[in-house]
């Protein structure tokens, strides 16, 4: 049960890799951020306003972009205690099993995560700070996000159901 066909992996894997390079950068400037932060407040001049805020921002890029291709590679971590002793078919019912309860619960985030970005996009919130960082970013990534995902679990539900009913 790999990963898809190559022909098949090109149309969602530019996706998947744009938003593991914006991760990676995310993880970088998560990285420049918090250490800069330190070093500023063991010097008694805080340099970066509202470092708290930016952190948790990124956080949602860098944990959640990456999201789509660790599906794509099937690379979650798994129980497999008992699924190894089933024939290749059950495991195929089973990661179709997963991906519907994936796509379940992923629409209930990605709804959810509409509702806020439209609110906090209507009603112009920000946070409370220096630079008055808007709501809506934070909530934009993360349906960007999901919604990589959601396509991600889409394909691979098709793709498992082909497969099980060519080896019928």
């Amino acid at each position: 049960m790999g990963p898809l066909s190559p022909h098949k992996e090109i149309a969602i894997s530019w996706l998947e890799r744009a938003f593991l390079v914006l991760a990676m950068a995310g993880i970088c400037a998560l990285c420049l951020t918090v250490t800069m932060t330190v070093i500023s407040r063991a010097i008694y001049k805080p340099l970066i306003p509202d470092d708290v805020l930016i952190v948790r921002e990124i956080m949602v890029v860098a944990i959640l972009f990456p999201l789509a291709a660790v599906t794509g590679a099937r690379a979650h971590i798994a129980v497999t205690i008992f699924s190894e002793w089933l024939g290749v078919r059950a495991k195929r019912i089973l990661a179709i099993l997963a991906h519907c309860v994936g796509l379940i619960f992923s629409a209930s985030l990605l709804f959810a995560g509409c509702r806020l970005f439209i609110a906090a996009w209507k009603s112009g919130e920000y946070y409370d700070g220096d630079i008055y960082i808007p709501m809506w970013i934070g909530y934009a990534t993360f349906i960007l996000a999901l919604i990589a995902f959601f396509i991600r679990l889409m394909v691979m539900l098709f793709h498992d159901l082909r497969m099980l009913s060519r080896s019928v």
